[in-house]
């Protein structure tokens, strides 16, 4: 079963440059793997911010 992370990156391999094209992507590509646009931008945050989103994240799950 292939994570988010390996989706993302055929998906950009194949030149999708937005989270819906990577949604269209991974729906034509792995239609065995449940994965939505959340999960694609909770990766690509992850990525970008790093240890401030999952700081963040486990923040709001608290209080929010």
């Amino acid at each position: 079963m292939p994570t988010v992370k390996e989706i993302v990156s055929d998906a950009i391999k194949q030149k999708a440059v937005s989270v819906r094209q990577v949604a269209q992507h991974a729906k034509r590509v792995y239609p065995e793997v449940n994965i939505t646009d959340k999960d694609i931008n909770d990766y690509l945050y992850g990525e970008c911010y790093g240890d401030d989103f999952e700081r963040c994240q486990r923040i709001n799950n608290i209080y929010g």
